[in-house]
């Protein structure tokens, strides 16, 4: 399927360090407030960016450990609800088509490249 491209694509880096929630521990409570801010911190940086749909969005975790396919999309699903937020659409709105990456880095490091690309409606 070939998809066209209608303008440069926005890449930002969002200071989150993410962590896969299946294989998490601990109390609710600190899972919930770090879910809160990851969510809060994509949605007002996306916002800033005043991207258009339709898009496809990139979401590519930069950490010291790979994860497999499962733990990846849960390590980013936090930010992908913000990003959906920033557009006020659920994120399993048709118009923004969702992509996983991952990219390893040194110990201590970590951040989370959003890229978003608008598609030709």
């Amino acid at each position: 399927m070939s998809t066209s491209f209608v303008s440069a694509p926005q890449v930002f880096l969002l200071p989150l360090k993410t962590v896969s929630e299946m294989n998490s521990r601990g109390h609710w409570g600190k899972r919930a407030a770090r879910a809160r801010k990851e969510r809060k911190t994509a949605c007002a940086e996306t916002k800033a960016r005043h991207a258009s749909l339709p898009c496809v969005v990139t979401l590519t975790r930069i950490g010291h450990n790979e994860l497999d396919d499962d733990n990846l999309g849960s390590a980013l699903k936090a930010v992908r609800d913000g990003v959906a937020d920033s557009f006020e659409i659920d994120d399993r709105d048709k118009r923004v088509e969702w992509r996983y990456a991952q990219e390893k880095c040194g110990r201590g490091k970590f951040a989370v490249q959003v890229m978003i690309e608008s598609k030709a409606a």
